[in-house]
């Protein structure tokens, strides 16, 4: 729908807000008051604002409303944001995580009256203050990631306005090729650095220098790196050289936290990576003499490595706070240290805690860990959380039981003590053999909790069982009031799959460690189904079941969903190139896109093993509803719904995977998929899942200006990509009677399933007499580029004065 909106309209809130809803189907909704902490806090990646309004200047006390507003464009003249908020002596706070890339952004508001941004809690603009409609602005360098977003606003009296906006002005990827390196002439990294450039390398020996003379100082400085490397998965050690302090993030985690004046120190730190975009971060700092930093890293295996020592991390805190007092392998955790120390002279009697980790190698099976302590403890195994009990205590053991597929498997265990005796010991043991391969190891106990010793282990070919009134095991099980665990490592392909629980009474079903189905209470019999889209491969699978009296039954089974239909096959096209050119060397039906062929051929003696091509097509009836399509692959890969193209992946990478949301009728719709084969490993897979109903399709607007009709031939013109590149005309011309020029082009369609959050690209053509005579967005012709992103105002380059 396209909108012409004069300027003076804004003054009436009521009918704004009727615009926006109509244009854009977006719902402001206001919800009850409650308190400030529950309302300042906004989601990652939201696409609205977070408001919070109060019936006074200071935001104090609770707000009197809390709504989303799409955007901060506000002019209430005289009136009100609301009726439940007065016209005059009123403030409000909004909060929102934006996801921008890396480069230097202008923020700016106008207000009237007072008016504060924070973005990352970092105050960036103050105007607070009575004044009339002023406009603020600051630049400030970001780096690619969710950046947090706060706006604070006060109306004395008169006229209330608000509105804010950013843009990138410079940087990003256009300028920053390696490293980014933003240099500050401060110890903390504090205000706006005074120096940034593109580093090639993190390798400097700046000795008493400065990085950059008569710019940067030689002491008493700072720098702040960031980039994104593309690294397979795997195990990898980074090691870190400086002089003076450090602190180095991997993906997001905190690696090494040395942020102190020393001499030159080098530091390792050791973390698996799943594969993919990883972001990093090193900060430093130098103080006074020789300055120097250096970061390297290498693969040291792509799985865990299963070692047979403990790494123990000391610290002389007991909440396991800043850096360790003592690094050191032990070669058990089995320790009485009574009323003494772990480390004489390094670590206090008292107050003091411990992370052990370790990578064990364990056979596939059901375990169950022993801990022992004085006082408190925290147990993972194999990234779950089997044992919390953090809590001052006397000597306690605890257990607890988890099934493991076997192999590689890390456990990290958390201690700390805080007066009197201390005590801390590990130990486990396997409840049984693994099951054998194709069945279910069931313990079974005489409780409906699954608590205490089991009575009965048993392989259980299937989960398929009407006792009735009667006991799985009699002379052994209850007959009423037990409970049973199953557990199982199934082999499935990629793809989406329906599990049906059949139970009288409760069940919990979990399927690759996620929970499917909870239902745990009393009941009479009943039948529950979930959907879960597996990657393939190895999927452990938990089923929990209990019997309270009466019939007892429990069946569980599973299908794939996301295959063809009645026999449908996928027509598949094999070329001998990776272009999908020329005539196929091969045609043929397949049940489904579940390839893994390794080094292999497709079709040995026919197709070669490298450098091959796969275009797949089929026509499937779906129920309607928005489903989530993924795709895996090693090479290159395009997934094409409805002629429309939804994945564009096509390059050599290593395995991986990708998914696109898309909102589909009810009825046949035509799916596309291409991929080609490079070297090496050859991998393509394909499903799908329904995921919810159908959701409105992003949208955006346009805002820009062109010579007001009937007095000037003249209107706007917008382009969009179709899935080979080329643009296409999305409408005739758009003019505006505005008699300033002012245009807002609403509803514009934002594919953000193919073009990602960052929003669409436009071309923008300003039409005058027959001729062109402004553009914006054609980049293919080395223009910028524009894109419109959904929910927010979008503005072309020029703007009516």
């Amino acid at each position: 729908m396209i909108s012409q909106q004069l300027r003076h309209f804004w003054g009436n809130w009521r009918q704004l807000l009727v615009i926006l809803l109509l244009v854009v189907g977006v719902a402001v909704q206001a919800s009850p008051a409650h308190a400030q902490e529950d309302i300042v806090r906004a989601a990652v990646s939201d696409p609205a604002w977070q408001g919070a309004y109060w019936n006074n200047r200071e935001m104090s006390g609770e707000p009197a409303l809390v709504r989303s507003d799409p955007n901060l464009d506000f002019d209430w003249g005289g009136g009100s944001p609301d009726p439940a908020i007065r016209a005059d002596q009123f403030s409000a706070r909004w909060t929102r995580y934006l996801y921008l890339e890396a480069g230097l952004y202008r923020f700016a508001v106008t207000s009237d009256d007072g008016v504060r941004v924070f973005v990352n809690d970092r105050q960036i603009i103050d105007g607070w203050s009575d004044h009339p409609a002023q406009t603020f602005s600051a630049d400030l360098p970001l780096a690619t990631g969710h950046h947090l977003v706060r706006v604070e606003y006060y109306e004395n009296a008169d006229r209330a306005l608000i509105r804010f906006n950013w843009e990138r002005v410079s940087g990003g990827g256009e300028t920053i090729q390696n490293w980014r390196g933003e240099y500050f002439n401060n110890r903390d990294l504090s205000g706006a650095p005074v120096f940034v450039r593109d580093d090639a390398e993190i390798n400097f020996d700046w000795g008493t220098g400065s990085p950059a003379p008569s710019v940067v100082n030689s002491d008493n400085f700072s720098t702040r790196w960031t980039r994104t490397l593309n690294l397979p998965a795997g195990n990898y050690r980074f090691r870190l050289t400086v002089d003076d302090g450090a602190r180095l993030w991997v993906n997001n985690a905190l690696i090494i936290d040395q942020w102190r004046e020393q001499g030159v120190t080098t530091y390792t730190s050791d973390i698996y990576l799943p594969g993919g975009n990883t972001p990093i971060r090193l900060e430093y700092f130098d103080y006074v003499g020789g300055a120097i930093v250096r970061l390297n890293w290498e693969r040291t295996d792509g799985q865990p490595t299963p070692t047979n020592r403990w790494r123990g991390e000391y610290f002389r805190n007991r909440d396991l706070s800043g850096t360790p007092a003592l690094v050191r392998d032990d070669d058990r955790i089995d320790f009485d240290w009574g009323n003494g120390s772990p480390a004489p002279d390094v670590l206090d009697n008292d107050n003091f805690s411990v992370r052990w980790t370790r990578t064990l190698d364990l056979p596939a099976g059901t375990y169950r860990f022993f801990v022992r302590m004085d006082d408190g403890a925290r147990l993972w195994v194999n990234d779950r959380q089997l044992i919390d009990q953090w809590r001052i205590q006397p000597d306690t053991t605890y257990q607890g039981v988890i099934a493991l597929a076997g192999g590689p498997t890390p456990v990290k265990l958390e201690y700390f003590e805080a007066g009197g005796a201390a005590r801390a010991s590990l130990w486990w043991e396997p409840l049984d053999q693994p099951a054998p391969t194709g069945r279910w190891r069931g313990e079974y106990f005489n409780n409906r909790d699954l608590s205490g010793a089991t009575v009965l282990v048993r392989d259980d070919t299937e989960i398929n069982f009407v006792w009735g009134n009667n006991s799985p095991a009699p002379g052994v099980v209850n007959s009423d009031n037990f409970s049973v665990r199953w557990t199982r490592t199934l082999d499935l392909g990629a793809g989406t799959y329906r599990f049906r629980v059949r139970v009288d009474d409760g069940a919990r079903l979990w399927v690759n460690n996620r929970l499917l189905i909870d239902e745990w209470r009393n009941q009479p019999e009943r039948t529950y189904t979930a959907d879960i889209q597996l990657p393939g491969g190895a999927v452990p699978v938990r089923l929990e079941y209990f019997e309270n009296r009466g019939g007892a039954l429990v069946q569980l089974t599973w299908e794939r969903v996301d295959t063809a239909e009645n026999g449908q096959k996928w027509r598949g096209e094999y070329f001998n190139n990776r272009e999908l050119s020329g005539s196929p060397a091969l045609v043929r039906d397949d049940s489904a896109i579940d390839f893994t062929w390794g080094t292999g051929s497709p079709a040995p003696g026919v197709i070669a093993s490298d450098n091959f091509s796969v275009r797949w097509t089929i026509t499937l009836h779906f129920s309607g509803g928005r489903y989530r399509f993924t795709t895996e692959s090693d090479d290159g890969v395009r997934l094409y719904i409805d002629d429309r193209l939804v994945i564009d992946q096509w390059r050599e990478q290593d395995r991986s995977r990708y998914n696109a949301e898309v909102n589909l009728s009810r009825g046949n719709h035509r799916l596309r998929m291409e991929y080609f084969e490079k070297d090496g490993a050859a991998v393509a897979r394909l499903g799908w899942r329904r995921i919810g109903n159908q959701q409105p399709a992003p949208v955006g607007n346009i805002i820009t200006c062109v010579p007001p009709q009937p007095e000037n031939y003249a209107w706007i013109k917008l382009y969009r990509l179709d899935s080979r590149g080329n643009w296409y005309a999305t409408s005739r011309g758009i003019g505006t009677t505005n008699p300033d020029g002012y245009l807002k082009i609403d509803g514009l369609a934002v594919d953000t399933g193919r073009f990602g959050s960052s929003g669409e690209p436009y071309r923008v053509e300003q039409w005058v007499n027959g001729r062109v005579v402004r553009s914006t967005g054609n980049f293919q012709a080395g223009e910028p580029e524009f894109r419109v992103r959904p929910f927010t105002d979008n503005f072309t380059p020029w703007q009516c004065r």
